[in-house]
């Protein structure tokens, strides 16, 4: 290291850049501070342009050393940057999957093994107070340990989560489950993670999107890493709007709630992410009375940001007294003159509607104001003359000539457009959102939870109560899926939620939650008020790797080939040996670490197992990873059917381009030779054909020996899941 301190001006005889002496001449120029531009410099104790090029050249030799050495440490640097890039971008691991199914979703022939189950029994004591429930002279059956069947049929909107069955049990829920479609998915994930999975399995196929995104308070509640305050926010939230852009179907709806802290900063991310599909900015009334404890201003509203292709309009009750005049059919109608009155009706206004309507005599009637002035009309010509073909003018004749009027007609569903202004009316308020989750859960769980209502009011702008998906990847407390539920048992509507939490309330509220909705409406201290409101509901619980549990399941491992190797390289090429070091090591040496995808996965896919976090700090816990669930989603696969015979699983469904698709799974050997003539027998039994038109594309994991046929697209029908299973999950 040179420090400048060193290098000082040289007290002898100047010199020019070539080593001669200066003139006396250009010397008083240079001592002339006006003039001075540069002078020759040399390190201190030199006395000759000798040694001064001695000590330079010294100088640059360290320079150029160094410069060999940055550079080496930039390359290594990027192998490790980009190591970490592939690490966060890889689709994760599906690490459970699981169904919560009401009961009358389950055949009855599981009602047995379901009332011996003494984990649901005590879920449901714990969130549905089943213990409550006294037999009584009229037949019905009361709670009892173990539970009877007779109990289950009775309370049919029970959910049931496999999670607390047996294997065998939960297997065949989800067996009877399978192809029924999903009321909901509640996946526990990084958002990121979670939407990258979603954008395989869903597609384009998201109509409605709420998020209420964390932000930085200065309190320590914002739970992503943020060390940069409004710069690492934008760009977690500008990341995950990019990922959203891909679900989102042909006609969407996006509502992000916001304070006024983020509020600039996420408009501009709109902006960036939907352009032209930015909307409006709505104001919410989160509370009923100012805040008397305010220091300046009582914050009465949040923003709420909307963008998308269309909003629908609300419900609008018209006053049928104001509907005075009746047509001879008996509909109710009222009428305003067609010329324009009040602000804005004079012809300068607007030329265009400054035209002639022939009355029914032939007359030309021009819009004429009272004052004798030129006025407008309400609408142009193309418009009057739709109005006239659907029986909606009317004329009368009066003593100063002909009067036109259009017909407004008493409407029973008449709609109006949203206000940009949201009132605790129409929507709740922050209050309200606390004391509905206190009722459900007993306690307050949860902070500042917005309220059932609001996320109501904003799906109702959104669909028409067909199946559509609504998004909540920011769930929090679960209030996306809760509204969802509620309308679909306010008017018996199909819709559908996703929700994607990372918070440890994923399991002690947000699921909780959920079920309890499904259960019964009404809930006071953590217990129903009616029983007799559930609704019939399945939807599927994902828990995903996390990017920590990615980390911890590296292994670096140099194989005794590798370091061989490597040792030949340092004697005969050690450049190539740096080479290694500096850009491949960590990709070949980790290649594999379980959470990469080993290559023991497809031996026995239901024994492939990552260590998983538990949520104390540094443990974790083996967990078997559920890889054919993982495919499924890496696919895009609608799943029809599923079920195990023979030792096979096998899968069927539709992948996004709406081909039908046969996944094989089994445990294989070493032997392929054995392997591959059981899977051939197998094949026959079940009748399972390649040659035959029934299926687009099959997937096996493991050597066979199946026929193949090379598809129009000159990819083959039948492809091997151990090479399809990295690509797809690897793939950016």
């Amino acid at each position: 290291v040179v420090h400048l301190d060193d290098l000082v001006p040289e007290p002898g005889p100047r010199m020019d850049t070539n080593g001669h002496e200066s003139s006396e001449a250009e010397e008083a120029s240079a001592s002339n501070p006006q003039n001075h531009s540069c002078s020759f410099v040399s390190i201190r104790g030199s006395s000759s342009f000798e040694s001064h090029r001695a000590s330079w050249a010294s100088i640059f030799a360290r320079v150029l050393a160094l410069r060999a050495i940055a550079h080496k440490v930039i390359r290594f640097l990027a192998q490790i940057e980009n190591f970490q890039k592939k690490l966060w971008l890889k689709k994760k691991f599906v690490t459970a999957c699981d169904y919560v199914v009401t009961l009358d979703r389950i055949p009855e022939e599981l009602y047995p093994a379901i009332a011996a189950c003494h984990a649901q029994r005590e879920e449901w004591v714990r969130l549905m107070a089943i213990d409550e429930i006294k037999g009584d002279l009229s037949g019905r059956t009361g709670y009892s340990v173990p539970l009877t069947v007779e109990f289950l049929k009775e309370n049919r909107f029970l959910p049931v989560d496999t999670r607390n069955c047996a294997l065998g049990i939960s297997e065949e829920i989800s067996k009877a489950t399978c192809g029924m479609t999903d009321s909901g998915i509640a996946l526990q994930s990084d958002n990121f993670a979670g939407l990258q999975l979603l954008g395989r399995g869903l597609g384009a196929g998201v109509e409605t999107v709420f998020i209420d995104p964390p932000y930085k308070t200065g309190l320590g509640d914002f739970c992503y890493k943020d060390n940069f305050q409004h710069s690492s926010w934008m760009a977690m939230m500008q990341d995950r709007l990019s990922l959203l852009k891909t679900l989102l179907a042909e006609e969407w709806l996006l509502f992000a709630a916001i304070s006024d802290v983020e509020s600039g900063n996420l408009r501009h991310l709109f902006d960036l992410a939907f352009g032209s599909d930015f909307l409006a900015t709505l104001a919410w009334e989160k509370t009923y009375s100012p805040r008397m404890d305010a220091l300046t201003f009582s914050y009465d509203f949040d923003q709420i940001l909307a963008a998308g292709t269309h909003v629908g309009r609300l419900p609008f009750t018209q006053d049928k007294k104001q509907f005075s005049k009746q047509e001879a059919s008996g509909q109710a109608y009222r009428r305003r003159t067609w010329r324009k009155e009040g602000s804005s009706s004079r012809r300068e206004d607007r030329p265009n509607l400054f035209y002639a309507i022939p009355a029914p005599d032939g007359v030309p009637l021009w819009p004429i104001r009272p004052d004798g002035t030129e006025g407008r009309w309400r609408g142009n010509k193309e418009r009057f003359d739709k109005l006239d073909s659907l029986n909606l003018i009317e004329w009368t004749k009066r003593d100063d000539g002909w009067q036109v009027y259009v017909k407004q007609v008493f409407d029973e569903e008449a709609t109006r457009p949203p206000s940009t202004l949201i009132t605790h009316e129409a929507a709740g308020h922050n209050h309200e959102g606390v004391e509905v989750l206190k009722a459900l859960m007993g306690e307050i769980v949860f902070e500042n939870p917005k309220p059932p209502r609001l996320v109501e009011f904003a799906i109702k702008l959104a669909d028409d109560s067909a199946p559509n998906w609504t998004l909540d990847f920011f769930a929090g407390s679960g209030t996306t899926g809760h509204a969802v539920i509620n309308l679909n048992r306010e008017d018996g509507g199909n819709r559908r939620y996703i929700l994607v939490e990372m918070g440890e309330h994923f399991d002690t509220v947000l699921v909780p939650r959920l079920k309890k909705v499904i259960y019964a409406k009404d809930w006071k201290d953590g217990k129903p008020a009616s029983r007799d409101t559930g609704v019939s509901h399945c939807f599927k619980v994902l828990r995903l790797e996390s990017y920590e549990d990615t980390l911890n399941n590296l292994r670096l491992v140099r194989t005794p080939e590798q370091q061989t190797a490597l040792d030949e390289l340092d004697l005969s090429a050690p450049d190539a040996a740096e080479d290694y070091r500096l850009g491949y090591m960590l990709d070949l040496e980790s290649a594999g670490s379980a959470s990469l995808l080993s290559t023991a996965a497809f031996t026995d896919p239901w024994s492939y197992t990552l260590d998983v976090a538990t949520g104390t700090a540094g443990e974790t816990r083996p967990v078997n990873v559920d890889l054919v669930e993982t495919f499924n989603w890496l696919l895009g696969l609608t799943v029809t059917s599923q079920s195990r015979s023979g030792g096979v699983l096998w899968v069927e469904g539709t992948n996004p381009q709406g081909e039908k698709v046969l996944v094989l799974w089994r445990k294989t050997t070493s032997d392929g030779s054995v392997d591959a003539p059981a899977l051939n027998d197998w094949c026959r039994k079940l009748k399972v054909s390649v040659l035959d038109g029934e299926y687009a594309l099959i997937y096996v994991n493991g050597d066979h020996h199946l026929d193949n046929l090379r598809r129009p697209d000159q990819t083959w029908k039948v492809r091997l899941i151990d090479e399809e299973f990295p690509r797809l999950m690897f793939a950016e």
